[in-house]
Formats: C-alpha cells, structure tokens, sequence
C-alpha cells in the first residue's frame, strides 16, 4: 500500500500556489480540527480507502489544521465560496470547487468518481 502524503496548507499565499495546480491536476483540501473524534474517524477512513480508488499521481492532496491554521481555513472558504465544517473536503479543479462533502459523509469512491468525470 502506497504511503499517504498530504501538502500542508500553513499560509493563505499557498492557497494562490494550489489554485493555480489545479489547472493541471485536480487538488483535494481535507480540511481538519484536532478537537473533533468525527474528523479523526474521518481522516483515518479516508487514508485507509485512498489507495483502492485513486490512482497514484491522480490528484494533489492538501491538509490543513483548521485549529492551528484558522486563517487559512476561512481563506478556504471564501476563496472556493463554500461555508466552514470539519472535517470537510473540497476538491478542486480549473480553480473551482466541484465537490465538497463534510463529517462523515467524506468517501474516498465518490472522490474517484468525480475525478472520472474531470
């Protein structure tokens, strides 16, 4: 099984670096709160399930401590105009946020099946 790698997100600048990746490789933002049980549950899930649905390469995949980082974290939300959860995912392409999923309802098969569709 393929390690998972996540990019943190730390500084809102970067969040002008992923918009502009995703023009050529579809990036997904987990966005976590070390406080929540649901957004560990989530996460490990998440990891676990990754590497049977998405292809190695396929997609670049961000991380941010939405506690530490609570700046980034609202940049997030108004950058791809969605309201603020976590744990949420967002995944973004041509500079867009084509899908978004929070708490429990985050499954790696549904990220898959919108990166057949892109």
């Amino acid at each position: 099984m393929e390690k998972f790698s996540w990019i943190l997100l730390e500084r809102t600048n970067q969040l002008d670096d992923l918009v502009e990746r995703s023009y050529s490789t579809p990036c997904l933002i987990f966005k976590h709160s070390t406080k929540c049980f649901i957004s560990d549950v989530a996460l490990r899930r998440l990891e676990q399930k990754w590497s049977k649905f998405i292809p190695p390469g396929s997609i670049s995949t961000y991380f941010v401590d939405a506690i530490a980082h609570r700046k980034v974290s609202k940049g997030i939300c108004q950058v791809f105009e969605e309201n603020h959860e976590t744990p949420q995912i967002l995944l973004i392409e041509k500079g867009e946020c084509i899908l978004e999923a929070s708490n429990m309802d985050i499954h790696a098969e549904e990220i898959a099946e919108m990166l057949e569709e892109v």
